[in-house]
Protein backbone atom coordinates (compact mmCIF):
# COMPACT_ATOMS: atom_id res chain seq x y z
CA UNK A 1 0.00 0.00 0.00
CA UNK A 2 3.11 2.49 0.09
CA UNK A 3 1.83 3.54 -3.93
CA UNK A 4 -1.59 4.22 -2.47
CA UNK A 5 -0.38 6.19 0.60
CA UNK A 6 1.93 8.21 -1.37
CA UNK A 7 -0.86 9.04 -3.85
CA UNK A 8 -2.74 10.26 -1.27
CA UNK A 9 0.02 12.48 -0.01
CA UNK A 10 0.66 13.85 -2.98
CA UNK A 11 -2.40 15.08 -3.72
CA UNK A 12 -3.51 18.28 -2.67
CA UNK A 13 -7.46 17.95 -2.64
CA UNK A 14 -7.09 14.80 -0.21
CA UNK A 15 -5.52 14.72 3.55
CA UNK A 16 -3.92 10.96 4.50
CA UNK A 17 -4.85 9.73 7.96
CA UNK A 18 -3.47 6.38 9.50
CA UNK A 19 -5.32 4.22 11.40
CA UNK A 20 -2.45 1.82 12.77
CA UNK A 21 -3.25 -1.48 14.60
CA UNK A 22 -3.35 -5.30 14.44
CA UNK A 23 -0.40 -7.05 13.89
CA UNK A 24 1.56 -3.49 13.30
CA UNK A 25 1.53 -3.60 16.91
CA UNK A 26 2.51 -6.95 17.75
CA UNK A 27 6.43 -7.67 18.52
CA UNK A 28 5.51 -11.04 18.05
CA UNK A 29 5.39 -9.92 14.19
CA UNK A 30 8.02 -8.01 14.12
CA UNK A 31 5.96 -4.48 15.52
CA UNK A 32 6.39 -3.18 11.71
CA UNK A 33 4.74 -0.04 13.07
CA UNK A 34 8.52 0.92 13.38
CA UNK A 35 8.93 0.70 9.73
CA UNK A 36 5.84 2.82 9.60
CA UNK A 37 7.52 5.56 11.52
CA UNK A 38 10.44 5.20 10.07
CA UNK A 39 9.46 5.73 6.60
CA UNK A 40 7.99 9.25 7.97
CA UNK A 41 4.56 8.24 7.48
CA UNK A 42 3.58 9.12 11.28
CA UNK A 43 4.29 12.41 10.66
CA UNK A 44 0.50 12.60 9.15
CA UNK A 45 -2.40 12.68 11.16
CA UNK A 46 -2.51 9.17 12.93
CA UNK A 47 -3.68 6.87 15.91
CA UNK A 48 -2.38 3.75 17.07
CA UNK A 49 -5.52 1.44 18.30
CA UNK A 50 -3.86 -1.18 20.36
CA UNK A 51 -5.18 -5.29 19.72
CA UNK A 52 -4.69 -7.06 22.66
CA UNK A 53 -4.15 -10.82 21.26
CA UNK A 54 -4.39 -12.85 24.31
CA UNK A 55 -3.63 -16.39 23.60
CA UNK A 56 -4.33 -16.14 19.70
CA UNK A 57 -7.52 -18.46 20.74
CA UNK A 58 -10.08 -17.61 17.91
CA UNK A 59 -12.35 -16.53 20.77
CA UNK A 60 -9.45 -13.88 21.86
CA UNK A 61 -9.28 -12.61 18.25
CA UNK A 62 -12.55 -12.26 17.99
CA UNK A 63 -12.67 -10.53 21.37
CA UNK A 64 -9.87 -8.22 20.45
CA UNK A 65 -11.83 -8.04 17.21
CA UNK A 66 -14.77 -6.05 19.03
CA UNK A 67 -12.78 -3.99 20.73
CA UNK A 68 -11.33 -2.90 18.02
CA UNK A 69 -14.11 -1.76 15.97
CA UNK A 70 -15.15 0.09 18.88
CA UNK A 71 -11.64 1.91 19.14
CA UNK A 72 -11.51 2.86 15.25
CA UNK A 73 -14.66 4.16 15.18
CA UNK A 74 -13.61 6.57 17.89
CA UNK A 75 -10.69 7.04 16.14
CA UNK A 76 -12.71 8.19 12.47
CA UNK A 77 -14.61 10.01 14.33
CA UNK A 78 -11.97 11.98 16.06
CA UNK A 79 -9.86 12.24 12.84
CA UNK A 80 -13.73 13.47 11.11
CA UNK A 81 -12.55 10.99 8.38
CA UNK A 82 -14.60 10.98 5.03
CA UNK A 83 -13.14 7.82 3.27
CA UNK A 84 -11.83 4.60 5.08
CA UNK A 85 -9.42 2.31 2.80
CA UNK A 86 -9.11 -0.97 3.95
CA UNK A 87 -6.92 -3.99 2.15
CA UNK A 88 -7.31 -7.61 2.13
CA UNK A 89 -8.92 -9.93 4.58
CA UNK A 90 -7.85 -10.21 7.47
CA UNK A 91 -10.01 -9.52 11.01
CA UNK A 92 -8.33 -5.90 11.05
CA UNK A 93 -9.82 -4.64 8.21
CA UNK A 94 -13.08 -6.01 8.91
CA UNK A 95 -13.25 -4.08 12.04
CA UNK A 96 -12.48 -1.07 10.15
CA UNK A 97 -14.78 -1.87 7.40
CA UNK A 98 -17.38 -2.36 10.08
CA UNK A 99 -16.13 0.96 12.22
CA UNK A 100 -16.30 3.03 8.47
CA UNK A 101 -19.30 1.52 7.53
CA UNK A 102 -21.94 2.20 10.66
CA UNK A 103 -20.14 5.48 11.17
CA UNK A 104 -21.37 6.85 7.67
CA UNK A 105 -17.83 6.78 6.05
CA UNK A 106 -17.15 6.45 2.35
CA UNK A 107 -15.79 2.29 2.39
CA UNK A 108 -13.16 2.06 0.14
CA UNK A 109 -12.02 -1.94 -0.38
CA UNK A 110 -9.04 -3.01 -2.05
CA UNK A 111 -8.02 -6.74 -3.06
CA UNK A 112 -11.51 -7.63 -2.67
CA UNK A 113 -12.52 -11.00 -4.51
CA UNK A 114 -9.72 -13.02 -4.53
CA UNK A 115 -10.16 -16.15 -2.43
CA UNK A 116 -8.59 -18.36 0.51
CA UNK A 117 -10.35 -20.96 0.32
CA UNK A 118 -10.70 -22.65 3.40
CA UNK A 119 -9.78 -19.94 5.26
CA UNK A 120 -11.94 -17.53 7.24
CA UNK A 121 -10.37 -14.68 5.86
CA UNK A 122 -12.40 -16.10 2.63
CA UNK A 123 -15.72 -15.34 4.70
CA UNK A 124 -14.20 -12.06 5.93
CA UNK A 125 -13.18 -10.46 2.83
CA UNK A 126 -16.37 -11.37 1.22
CA UNK A 127 -18.41 -9.23 4.36
CA UNK A 128 -16.19 -6.39 3.96
CA UNK A 129 -16.75 -6.34 0.04
CA UNK A 130 -20.47 -5.60 1.25
CA UNK A 131 -19.49 -3.87 3.78
CA UNK A 132 -17.68 -1.12 0.91
CA UNK A 133 -19.30 1.47 -1.40
CA UNK A 134 -16.38 1.03 -3.75
CA UNK A 135 -13.75 -1.98 -4.90
CA UNK A 136 -10.57 -1.86 -6.36
CA UNK A 137 -10.58 -5.84 -7.17
CA UNK A 138 -6.67 -6.30 -8.32
CA UNK A 139 -7.82 -8.75 -11.22
CA UNK A 140 -10.64 -9.52 -13.50
CA UNK A 141 -11.90 -12.61 -11.88
CA UNK A 142 -11.94 -10.82 -8.53
CA UNK A 143 -14.04 -7.98 -10.41
CA UNK A 144 -16.36 -10.80 -11.08
CA UNK A 145 -16.84 -12.36 -8.34
CA UNK A 146 -17.50 -8.77 -6.41
CA UNK A 147 -20.24 -8.07 -9.48
CA UNK A 148 -21.63 -11.79 -8.39
CA UNK A 149 -21.99 -10.54 -4.69
CA UNK A 150 -23.89 -7.96 -6.21
CA UNK A 151 -22.54 -4.99 -6.22
CA UNK A 152 -22.65 -2.22 -9.06
CA UNK A 153 -20.29 -2.65 -11.75
CA UNK A 154 -19.85 1.24 -11.81
CA UNK A 155 -18.43 0.86 -7.97
CA UNK A 156 -16.12 -1.97 -9.33
CA UNK A 157 -12.95 -0.60 -10.80
CA UNK A 158 -10.16 -3.35 -11.36
CA UNK A 159 -6.78 -1.51 -10.40
CA UNK A 160 -3.96 -4.49 -9.79
CA UNK A 161 -2.52 -5.20 -6.64
CA UNK A 162 -0.60 -2.28 -5.27
CA UNK A 163 1.99 -4.56 -4.14
CA UNK A 164 3.16 -4.72 -7.67
CA UNK A 165 4.40 -1.54 -7.55
CA UNK A 166 7.11 -2.29 -5.21
CA UNK A 167 8.00 -5.35 -7.53
CA UNK A 168 8.46 -2.55 -10.78
CA UNK A 169 10.27 -0.20 -9.11
CA UNK A 170 12.75 -2.91 -7.26
CA UNK A 171 12.96 -4.16 -10.89
CA UNK A 172 13.58 -1.15 -12.47
CA UNK A 173 16.50 0.03 -9.83
CA UNK A 174 17.65 -3.74 -10.47
CA UNK A 175 17.92 -3.78 -14.19
CA UNK A 176 17.58 -0.05 -15.52
CA UNK A 177 14.92 0.47 -18.43
CA UNK A 178 11.25 1.16 -17.15
CA UNK A 179 9.53 -2.49 -16.93
CA UNK A 180 5.59 -1.98 -16.87
CA UNK A 181 3.20 -4.82 -15.58
CA UNK A 182 0.53 -6.74 -17.01
CA UNK A 183 -2.36 -8.66 -14.99
CA UNK A 184 -4.29 -11.66 -16.91
CA UNK A 185 -7.85 -12.53 -16.23
CA UNK A 186 -6.65 -15.52 -14.30
CA UNK A 187 -4.76 -13.50 -11.96
CA UNK A 188 -0.87 -13.86 -13.04
CA UNK A 189 1.15 -11.15 -13.07
CA UNK A 190 3.81 -10.12 -15.33
CA UNK A 191 6.51 -7.58 -15.36
CA UNK A 192 7.81 -6.55 -18.80
CA UNK A 193 10.79 -5.12 -19.94
CA UNK A 194 12.87 -7.54 -16.59
CA UNK A 195 15.65 -9.88 -18.17
CA UNK A 196 14.89 -13.23 -16.17
CA UNK A 197 16.67 -13.46 -13.20
CA UNK A 198 15.81 -16.11 -10.61
CA UNK A 199 17.88 -13.82 -7.73
CA UNK A 200 16.06 -10.76 -8.65
CA UNK A 201 12.48 -13.15 -7.03
CA UNK A 202 14.86 -14.61 -4.28
CA UNK A 203 13.98 -11.87 -1.70
CA UNK A 204 11.84 -11.16 -0.42
CA UNK A 205 -8.47 13.37 5.10
CA UNK A 206 -8.32 9.93 3.86
CA UNK A 207 -8.04 7.47 6.46
CA UNK A 208 -6.53 4.19 5.87
CA UNK A 209 -6.13 1.65 8.03
CA UNK A 210 -2.88 0.00 8.11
Amino acid sequence: MRTVLQAIAADSTLQLQLIVTGMHLDRRHGRTVKQIQSEGWLRHEHVLVPWPSGDGSPTATAAAMGRATADIARAISNLKSDIVIVVGDRVEAFAAAAAGHVSGCVVAHVHGGDRALGQVDDSLRHAITKLSHIHFPATAASAQRIERLGEDRWRIHRVGSPGVDGIVKAAHAGFGGTPTTRVSSRGRIRVVGVPPNPAFFSGGRFGVGV
